[in-house]
């Protein structure tokens, strides 16, 4: 948030400098920090992959944006050394985020969440609609028993779930499938 306010202040400078090559170039930065921002859904991706992303655009912006400002980079190390409430409350988010996924066997079978998605429909009768939450805890041939909420979500979010007879909708701000 600081990141991308500091940005926002360097496009204004730069536009007030009439300098619009940088200014173009801030606003493309402004950009990839909207991109970073975290989705509506809440898949089961690492949140380390999406924080490693973070920092390293943190340090990118802190490299350009730190001339003539108090470096980011000082500022990012004074809040690892003395973390305040925020700091803690995402350190722990994460952790906790982390601790609760169910980590593979190493040789463990993968699984296609879209078959799951097809086997629980398989015996719903036709027009029943069916929240990601409820396919989730569903238990299908694919899996052995259910899946998760989260990987039916990322599936069905992700626009790439296709099946015969099945409809991707969303109904009182929950998407689902609906068997047609």
């Amino acid at each position: 948030m600081q990141a991308t306010a500091g940005v926002r202040a360097s496009i204004m400078k730069a536009v007030e400098d009439e300098d619009y090559e940088t200014a173009k170039l801030y606003s493309k930065v402004k950009k990839y920090f909207a991109s970073l921002a975290p989705a509506v859904s809440a898949e089961a991706a690492d949140p380390t992959v999406e924080l490693v992303n973070r920092i390293a655009a943190f340090q990118i912006a802190s490299a350009q944006l730190s001339e003539g400002q108090e470096a980011l980079a000082d500022r990012i190390a004074s809040a690892v050394a003395s973390p305040d409430e925020k700091v803690q409350a995402a350190v722990s988010k994460l952790l906790e985020v982390r601790a609760a996924r169910k980590p593979r066997a190493p040789g463990g079978t993968r699984h296609n969440v879209g078959n799951h998605i097809t086997q629980v429909f398989a015996n719903v009768a036709s027009g029943e609609f069916l929240d990601y939450k409820a396919i989730g805890e569903a238990s299908s041939e694919e899996y052995g028993g259910p899946s998760t909420p989260s990987a039916v979500k990322a599936k069905l979010d992700s626009g790439k779930f296709v099946s015969d007879g099945l409809v991707v909708e969303t109904v009182n701000d929950k998407i689902g499938v609906r068997k047609s």
